[in-house]
């Protein structure tokens, strides 16, 4: 999967901040967001007065793969106008949700997350007898 689509509102950008999500570019029409990973995104959206789905979006394999879906659905191959650059079928599903297939996304860096990994307990090891594990508040990151 590629992304998300939605239709955002203010709420709607602070939820995913607060999930552990990052801006990409954020204008007064549209919100794009990423994770801590090399996905250029994960959601995006435009604005709207309330949150709801819209649609998802794939990566297809290779480029010959998104030249067939386009001539087997009869769709045009457009460039996709997001910081990531690409191309991109637009489909539409029987119950009116968009599909986008994307090829040819330019990799984001991946940012620097923690990196420490939480001592946890399995019922056959314990590496943590009473002690307590205090990681600093924050969001989880999103990868």
């Amino acid at each position: 999967m590629a992304a998300i689509r939605g239709e955002a509102s203010d709420r709607q950008h602070q939820f995913l901040i607060d999930f552990g999500m990052l801006d990409v570019e954020k204008t007064n029409d549209s919100l794009i967001m990423r994770g801590y990973g090399d996905s250029p995104y994960l959601y995006v959206g435009k604005r709207g007065p309330k949150h709801r789905f819209l649609g998802l979006g794939f990566l297809a394999a290779s480029r010959e793969d998104l030249l067939e879906l386009s001539r087997s659905t009869g769709q045009p191959v457009e460039v996709l106008d997001r910081p990531c650059g690409g191309e991109v079928v637009r489909l539409e599903d029987p119950a009116g949700l968009q599909v986008e297939v994307c090829f040819g996304l330019e990799s984001a860096e991946a940012v620097a997350t923690r990196e420490e990994v939480l001592a946890t307990n399995t019922p056959k090891r314990k590496v943590r007898i009473n002690q307590g594990q205090r990681p600093a508040l924050a969001p989880s990151p999103v990868v």
